[in-house]
């Protein structure tokens, strides 16, 4: 429940003066806190967009393809997996290789 201003003039202003002050505090914390939070939001998104950047290189296609090739040939339920993933892969490489336009 929020307590009635009082009838006092001079009670109010300290009451009001008090109010301000609180609120500017407040707001001063919450600002720094945002701050804080979006400081390391900031590095987390960094971060992902350099792995992204790293994961979608062709050489690291490469190399996970032929890790895969070595690792899986002994699981038998993986095997359609793999190759499946590997002609999604084969196919979207090759799809963007040939809707790339050569300079003439």
């Amino acid at each position: 429940m929020i307590p009635h201003p009082p009838a006092d003039p001079v009670a109010r202003e300290r009451r009001k003066s008090d109010l301000l002050l609180a609120s500017e505090l407040v707001r001063g914390q919450a600002v720094t806190a945002l701050g804080q939070v979006g400081s390391r939001v900031d590095w987390a998104a960094r971060g992902a967009i350099r792995l992204r950047a790293w994961a979608t290189q062709p050489p690291v296609w490469i190399a996970g393809g032929a890790l895969a090739l070595l690792l899986l040939p002994r699981l038998r339920v993986l095997r359609v997996l793999r190759w499946g993933l590997l002609g999604v892969r084969a196919w979207q490489v090759g799809s963007s290789m040939l809707a790339t336009r050569r300079p003439r």
